[in-house]
């Protein structure tokens, strides 16, 4: 497995297959109940850690809120930063890698959302992910982040699946380590004549491993939910999303 496979993982393809998978249809859901979540208000600065092709952070601007997004893809910067143009949206977005970012503001707000950082590496990448958000948010400020469940993971594994959509048809099969709790994927994409080949390893977290890194950066949980629409969280529930304050 290659060590930073995420620095090539997220490109056209990966927005093709996860866009059919449905990933990203409640973009508009998702942003209603952050807000509600985090008591995100008009004054407030937020930073989108790891925003990828910016579909929350331009969510968020469309509705007035001043937002800062950051990513290290250069091609999912590239399309976030044509479609806020495109909208007339004032959006900041940066690239840079999420384990030794430098911003000069800090933030009332930051949002790492659909599994975009923690676990992609080592732990001590995860932990050091966490404590330069805890570092880059305001005294009393909100982290907002959301990650796929160890728990829902492990009772409802597919090794495999097959994604079709117009010419693309992509073949992924997956291991899970029960040693390190890392998912790891090999991905087959086939587009006429044409093979492409990803992996990518996601490191999975229980609530009180969650709790613990958080925490060791000066992070208080406060709410856990199941979802990004608010669903209770249980061992049945997909995504584990976790509200947490800095002291």
């Amino acid at each position: 497995m290659p060590k930073d496979w995420w620095k090539t993982f997220f490109g056209k393809d990966y927005l093709t297959l996860w866009e059919k998978k449905g990933a990203f249809k409640n973009t508009s859901r998702e942003i209603d109940f952050v807000i509600k979540l985090a008591g995100i208000k008009k004054p407030h600065k937020i930073l989108d850690l790891c925003c990828g092709h910016g579909r929350h952070s331009i969510e968020l601007a469309s509705r007035g809120f001043k937002v800062t997004g950051l990513d290290y893809s250069n091609y999912e910067l590239g399309l976030a930063r044509k479609q806020a143009m495109q909208r007339g949206l004032n959006i900041n977005f940066i690239q840079a890698d999420a384990r030794n970012f430098k911003l000069n503001n800090k933030f009332d707000v930051i949002l790492n959302l659909f599994s975009s950082a923690i676990g992609y590496g080592t732990d001590q990448d995860s932990q050091k992910i966490i404590n330069h958000m805890a570092g880059a948010l305001k005294k009393n400020g909100c982290f907002v982040f959301d990650i796929m469940s160890a728990t829902y993971l492990l009772t409802n594994y597919k090794p495999k699946e097959i994604i079709k959509t117009g010419r693309v048809k992509a073949l992924s099969t997956r291991y899970f380590d029960p040693k390190t709790f890392t998912n790891q994927e090999k991905l087959v994409v086939k587009e006429e004549n044409r093979t492409r080949i990803y992996r990518n390893s996601l490191r999975v977290f229980t609530y009180p491993e969650m709790k613990q890194m958080l925490e060791k950066s000066g992070l208080k949980p406060i709410k856990i939910y199941g979802s990004l629409m608010g669903k209770p969280f249980s061992v049945n529930t997909k995504r584990m999303v976790i509200l947490a304050r800095k002291g």
